[in-house]
């Protein structure tokens, strides 16, 4: 009975957790230059943003290199430990996904990110690099993008009515 009530307070409180959230809409327009191979990436992107904190979400689209495209998907959960007005400061946890004739590659780690508030519902965003892990073919080696050359543009809108 005590552990019925545990679960009810933990969903409650979840639920209004989550009605607080704000849906956002997007996409992604992304260049990168590393070990002289050119990529672009294009992928549009939905999500949540609980509180000026936290944000989940995530990217779907296509990344072309080398004459080959590859699926793209890109889950993330934002944390964002400083802002103000007009620009936020944001560490993206992500897990950055290209699939192309059945093999994986991901890259999975922390990414830090500026985001600019243009009004209360548009902001561009640009992420600058990503430092974790590399995965492909079983196997994975840590990984820093430093040495990439890495330039995106996400543009959200944000669909609730809150005013930040």
């Amino acid at each position: 009975n005590t552990m019925k009530k545990y679960l009810l307070a933990a969903t409650l409180c979840a639920t209004s957790f989550i009605a607080n959230a704000e849906a956002f809409i997007g996409g992604l327009a992304g260049f990168a230059y590393s070990n002289e191979i050119f990529t672009m990436s294009f992928a549009p992107c939905i999500g949540y943003e609980f509180n000026d904190k936290f944000a989940i979400g995530s990217y779907g689209g296509v990344s072309v290199y080398e004459g080959d495209a590859y699926g793209l998907i890109n889950p993330f959960l934002r944390i964002t430990p400083c802002q103000n007005d007009r620009i936020a400061f944001d560490l993206k946890i992500q897990s950055n996904i290209e699939v192309n004739e059945g093999e994986a590659l991901s890259i999975n780690g922390i990414s830090p990110c500026l985001r600019a508030k243009i009004s209360n519902k548009l902001e561009i965003a640009s992420d600058f690099g990503i430092f974790g892990f590399q995965c492909y073919g079983g196997e994975c080696t840590p990984s820093v993008s430093l040495k990439n050359v890495n330039v995106n543009a996400t543009i959200i809108y944000k669909l609730g009515n809150k005013s930040k």
